[in-house]
């Protein structure tokens, strides 16, 4: 790993004011970037990945995974020692143990009393119930706002409460309900289980968002995984992406046995942290303009 500290190119001071789903940038910044590592809290590892790709290198934000045991310890970890770590929740569905006890979100499991594997909600989304839907995320937020700390946004695990209108419609109420940020629905170059191919059409996406006025970047980029993770692709994106504000998702973390346990994307996980902590890749995010932040620094337009 080359380190490439953060602090030499983020300014946490400036602000991104947005209104609805499009960015108004403040004049002083070109562009605004947010590196979002998503599955915090997943495994202690994956966690201490995340941290130090946000220490040695480019990551300035992370999304946690409140149904998993170690997410609450994790979050006060990066409290202490990753402080300028933007830190949102990372909704979940279709991983780790409900929050709520199972009689009261029957629709959200399968027969076992499990969350729905990603792959079997990609056809059964429509089956969930908005109110039963809404408890659980809501309960996942208040679990992490026992961290002491308000998250800066929200987004989801594996993508699953932006794959139907009432979904959608979720989340955003609750975006509303805790003025919070979102991860963007306008999505590029989505891989498998994004929002191309689930999704609402982007005239239904964007009737939602004047519905509710809900905040993000101008576009969410989510091909930085899989076989494309590669200094390369990742400097690709840095020079071509033409919005004035952009989100990157990525997934890095620690290898290790356990993790093996809790996840199909292990082993790549330390090639992303590889990638992400490169001093090229950092230093392409300062010739090509961009400005590191957090979603704490998406605010309503006044």
């Amino acid at each position: 790993m080359s380190p490439f500290p953060l602090h030499e190119i983020t300014c946490h001071s400036s602000l991104v004011r947005t209104q609805s789903l499009t960015s108004t940038i403040n004049s002083q910044l070109s562009r605004f970037l947010i590196i979002n590592a998503d599955d915090y809290g997943l495994h202690p590892d994956v966690s201490r990945g995340i941290r130090d790709a946000h220490r040695l290198g480019i990551v300035s934000s992370t999304t946690a995974m409140m149904t998993w045991p170690s997410a609450l310890d994790d979050i006060r970890i990066a409290q202490r020692d990753t402080p300028a770590l933007g830190l949102g929740v990372h909704l979940c569905v279709t991983s780790g143990e409900p929050l709520l006890p199972k009689d009261q979100i029957p629709s959200l499991l399968n027969p076992h009393g499990n969350f729905f594997a990603a792959s079997e909600l990609t056809t059964l989304h429509a089956q969930l119930d908005p109110t039963e839907l809404y408890a659980e995320c809501k309960a996942q937020i208040e679990r992490f706002r026992e961290s002491g700390q308000i998250p800066t946004h929200l987004d989801s695990h594996h993508h699953a409460v932006y794959w139907s209108v009432p979904a959608l419609r979720v989340l955003c109420q609750l975006a509303q309900d805790y003025d919070l940020p979102i991860r963007s629905p306008y999505a590029t170059h989505s891989p498998g289980l994004g929002f191309a191919h689930l999704g609402p059409d982007r005239k239904t996406i964007e009737a939602i968002a004047a519905d509710y006025k809900v905040r993000s970047t101008d576009i969410f980029v989510d091909r930085f995984f899989g076989d494309r993770v590669s200094v390369a692709t990742l400097i690709d994106i840095l020079q071509s992406e033409s919005a004035a504000s952009v989100e990157i998702m990525c997934h890095p973390g620690y290898w290790s046995e356990a993790v093996d346990q809790v996840s199909s994307y292990a082993k790549m996980r330390e090639i992303e942290l590889n990638v992400l902590t490169q001093a090229e890749v950092g230093s392409a995010v300062i010739e090509n303009g961009w400005e590191l932040g957090t979603f704490q620094q998406l605010t309503v337009d006044s």
